[in-house]
């Protein structure tokens, strides 16, 4: 059924079911489930090694790498719902068998949607300790502390799920799937998509003015950790364009079938997995205190593994 006045795009209706034939016609697609299967057990794993050195190597025990660590979390739990979906289609979200809905698919639903916006949230977190570093280099080792990182993240954890709970709850525990459809999904949408991109440029503006008489520029580390930051930063702008610009157009427009919007959607779900799987190779090619922290950690494992060899 196409749009009236429509020459590029197909909208999907009510009766409509999608073809078996190709990845280009349906929406569970085998060998692309298979990569990112793959791609999310890897970056789960990726994720937790971020954590674990960080835990573990006092050279990262400061407030940036905190930040960094924390980050890692709703990355996993992302990745780990996300993998555990794909290995076992019966349990995928996107079900409407709500014989099946139990209180535990709500549960693991509610984390995974929460951890979504978690995400998005600490890399936001990041952003505002890059300004703070690059503006206010003197004042910002006052601002940003250990405990205060610790204490934004548990503040944005908490703000996220608070928002999520209508949603969670309408579409999830009262089975009003229209609401997907309605304005009231609109600001959900804006909320993950839109706001975080806005504040993002925000504070790249505000960071380049403070840039150009920052102590930043004399400080090497600092300098180092800044271009890092940047880099999370701008690899979540990227990975997340396409998902933005597909929720855009649906908004706009409607859900398409045609094939350009399949492939399109098939690479948005490509780089939006990476974004979760990205940021610790980020860390280690940016930082030669990751890489330090690796080759201590991997000769600590080989000298344990010697030594229980001998015993």
């Amino acid at each position: 059924m196409s749009h009236s006045g429509s020459s590029w795009y197909t909208c999907m209706h009510d009766n409509y079911t999608a073809g078996q034939t190709s990845c280009l016609y349906i929406n569970n697609c085998k060998p692309m489930n298979i990569f990112l299967g793959a791609l999310a057990a890897f970056g789960f794993i990726s994720n937790l090694l971020v954590f674990i050195l960080i835990w573990i190597d006092k050279n990262l025990n400061n407030p940036i790498y905190i930040g960094i660590q924390l980050l890692s979390i709703p990355d996993s739990i992302v990745l780990s719902i996300r993998f555990l979906w794909i290995a076992i289609p019966s349990i995928d979200y996107k079900s409407r068998d709500t014989s099946r809905l139990l209180a535990v698919s709500v549960v693991v639903m509610a984390i995974y949607l929460t951890s979504c916006v978690s995400s998005a949230a600490h890399v936001l977190l990041l952003a505002v300790q890059q300004y703070l570093l690059i503006a206010h280099p003197i004042k910002s080792r006052l601002w940003i502390t250990r405990r205060k990182t610790v204490i934004s993240s548990m503040v944005l954890w908490t703000i996220t799920a608070i928002i999520m709970v209508p949603y969670i709850y309408l579409i999830y525990v009262n089975h009003d799937y229209k609401i997907e459809t309605s304005i009231f999904n609109d600001v959900y949408t804006a909320i993950y998509y839109v706001v975080p991109i806005a504040i993002l440029l925000t504070l790249h503006v505000l960071k380049t003015k403070a840039l150009r008489s920052s102590l930043l520029n004399r400080d090497a580390a600092l300098k180092r950790v800044s271009r890092m930051i940047s880099l999370v930063i701008l690899s979540y702008v990227i990975t997340t364009a396409p998902t933005n610009v597909k929720g855009v157009l649906e908004l706009s427009y409607c859900t398409m079938i045609d094939e350009w919007y399949i492939v399109f959607g098939h690479i948005g779900n490509i780089l939006l997995f990476l974004n979760y799987t990205i940021n610790p190779y980020i860390y280690f090619l940016s930082t030669p205190q990751f890489r330090h922290a690796l080759i201590i950690c991997c000769r600590f494992s080989y000298r344990n593994n010697n030594s229980m060899l001998y015993k």
